[in-house]
């Protein structure tokens, strides 16, 4: 059992490799059912615990695990990149520092159009230095 959100950021539940969205809510339980089914495949939970599940063969479809990793992915990106915004100090804010980024950057991949592999060697050569520099101001150096 984990929580995903969903893309109004609403909690969907995975449960044996389906999807269920939060149906109902009293109190403390919670009424899930299927996304994709169009059978009420209901789960219930109470206080985060699963207490009823549907049978084996409730669901009409197969399960999709690309659907759910994409979700899974998306739902990573997206708390990266509020974790980056959180960490707005780390990043330059004006023009002039941006400028010497993106010529530090094109000084390091070789030129404007470097090829594919030359790009995303320079990009992690650039993560793991600024990933130093943020341990070092993290330590107080």
């Amino acid at each position: 059992m984990e929580l995903v959100k969903s893309n109004k950021y609403k909690d969907l539940l995975l449960y044996g490799g389906f999807l269920h969205r939060e149906d109902k809510k009293q109190n403390n339980t919670i009424y899930w059912c299927c996304v994709e089914s169009l059978l009420k495949c209901r789960i219930v939970t109470i206080n985060g615990e699963i207490k009823s599940q549907p049978k084996e063969k409730s669901h009409n479809h197969v399960p999709d695990p690309c659907k759910i990793h994409s979700k899974m992915a998306v739902n990573n990106i997206k708390e990266a990149a509020v974790h980056i915004q959180n960490t707005h100090h780390v990043f330059p804010t004006k023009n002039n520092a941006v400028k010497g980024w993106h010529r530090g950057l094109t000084s390091v991949i070789g030129g404007s159009y470097p090829k594919i592999w030359k790009f995303i060697y320079g990009i992690k050569k650039i993560q793991n230095l600024e990933e130093l520099k943020h341990d070092q101001y993290n330590a107080g150096q």
